[in-house]
């Protein structure tokens, strides 16, 4: 990351995925200030930081995930430690195959956690 930019989409990309603000329609901020959308970050961040789409996937299954199981939250959380997240029924098959999405990418790098273990 040896570019301004690159640094500033990691940056935002980190800072929305920590923040949790998934229903947001202006998560972060291009360098000019210019509010960013969820899909806008995501499409600035592969454009900027090449070589780690799988981060950007990551986020995307993320964020979709947290949707998925706020999509009923009647407090505005969408997780609660203690508590179970349920889905209905016509929303699971949608779940699934995100995290599976999300298994996948795990799966591609088992080889590297074995190695540095």
């Amino acid at each position: 990351m040896a570019h301004a930019k690159d640094k500033h989409y990691w940056t935002q990309l980190r800072s929305a995925l920590t923040a949790g603000n998934w229903k947001s329609e202006a998560v972060a901020q291009a360098p000019n200030a210019e509010p960013l959308s969820w899909p806008r970050l995501f499409y600035k961040f592969n454009k900027h930081c090449r070589g780690f789409q799988e981060v950007a996937e990551i986020a995307v299954q993320t964020r979709s995930l947290a949707l998925l199981l706020g999509a009923n939250a009647t407090d505005g959380n969408v997780l609660r430690l203690g508590h179970e997240c349920f889905l209905v029924p016509e929303r699971v098959q949608e779940a699934n195959e995100g995290y599976q999405a999300l298994r996948k990418l795990e799966s591609k790098h088992s080889d590297v956690r074995t190695a540095v273990s």
